[in-house]
């Protein structure tokens, strides 16, 4: 579909199945409102230069909004390397020389 073209939605025949496996009534009462969900490296990342166009977080946020959650495979770790902050007593030599040498955790090479 196009996105010059807008699907109506058909309320009529629109029903969800719930845990028990018995038939709902969506409630229409209020309208749905669509965000982007992303995780915090996501979010992070609109601060990254030239990454992302100023119109496009604008629109993004101002327009739909953002839901964000923690993934299970984030850590502190993870986050101060991407803020450019020490994790030198947080992880072994030998792991951060690593993930200096392959730019890991980092939108540019440490």
């Amino acid at each position: 579909m196009s996105a010059s073209k807008k699907q109506k939605l058909d309320v009529e025949n629109m029903n969800a199945m719930n845990n028990n496996g018995q038939s709902k009534d969506w409630d229409l009462s209020q309208p749905v409102h669509l965000m982007l969900l992303c995780g915090g490296d996501l979010l992070e990342s609109f601060n990254v230069p030239d990454l992302w166009a100023s119109a496009d977080i604008a629109r993004i946020v101002g327009k739909f909004g953002l839901a964000v959650v923690t993934r299970s495979g984030s850590n502190p770790q993870r986050r101060a390397i991407r803020r450019g902050n020490s994790v030198k007593y947080l992880i072994p030599d030998a792991v951060f020389h690593y993930i200096k040498e392959h730019g890991l955790y980092s939108s540019n090479k440490m």
